[in-house]
């Protein structure tokens, strides 16, 4: 977690403020901390990266002239690791994903003639 506080407050700290006394900037980091929680240092780090380059990512309406909010910064982050979560996702089914048994030949050709027998006395083929 000492790498997302280093991303994050090497940006804010890139940015214009009001000085703010030790309590509020505890409880500012306290809420980037919330936000941030679970996310890989790469992708806060790319986020903050990202938004120092004007590049809002899902973030449409954000002004670059401030520090991105804690949820916006969240939304950035989030939005790099999209692709990540699709593929976890995917890997998991294929992992989780029941083994299909396949008949061999022998027992295949005696449940198509099997099948063959029942549906022969519906069929024109059954009243010839």
């Amino acid at each position: 977690m000492d790498q997302v506080a280093a991303q994050f407050t090497g940006l804010l700290v890139s940015f214009p403020a009001q000085a703010i006394s030790d309590t509020a900037a505890k409880a500012k980091a306290q809420a980037y901390f919330i936000a941030l929680e679970g996310l890989p240092a790469w992708a806060v780090q790319e986020a903050c990266r990202r938004w120092l380059r004007g590049e809002p990512g899902p973030n449409k309406d954000a002004n670059f002239a401030f520090a991105p909010s804690a949820p916006q910064l969240r939304i950035l982050a989030d939005s790099l690791t999209a692709d990540l979560r699709m593929h976890r996702l995917k890997m998991r089914r294929i992992l989780d994903a029941k083994v299909r048994v396949e008949l061999p030949e022998a027992d295949r050709a005696r449940m198509v003639q099997r099948l063959r027998d029942v549906i022969a006395p519906h069929t024109n083929e059954g009243s010839a």
